[in-house]
């Protein structure tokens, strides 16, 4: 469901930004999310190690919390009009 949104958001990244801009916005986006990563790693961790019982509840935790996200960027960007994105200029 991530990955699905992620496309989504992408796109529209790139085809909102002036194509003289793109190369810098997508690197930011890109930086950002490698950033992420360390960060997700080890909030997992914790939750893993707070868990002993089972192995099910940390995995039922974050998909909860990644369905979370997918419905909320779902509900502020079911609304996109093509009039809300720029054309590409070549």
């Amino acid at each position: 469901m991530l990955s699905a949104i992620s496309i989504y958001l992408i796109t529209l990244v790139q085809r909102i930004t002036l194509k003289e801009n793109l190369g810098k916005v997508m690197a930011t986006i890109i930086a950002v999310s490698q950033c992420a990563v360390p960060l997700g790693q080890l909030l997992m961790g914790v939750i893993f190690k707070s868990t002993t019982t089972s192995a099910f509840v940390p995995l039922l935790l974050t998909s909860g919390f990644v369905l979370l996200i997918s419905g909320v960027c779902f509900v502020l960007f079911k609304e996109t009009k093509e009039s809300d994105i720029y054309p590409v200029k070549e």
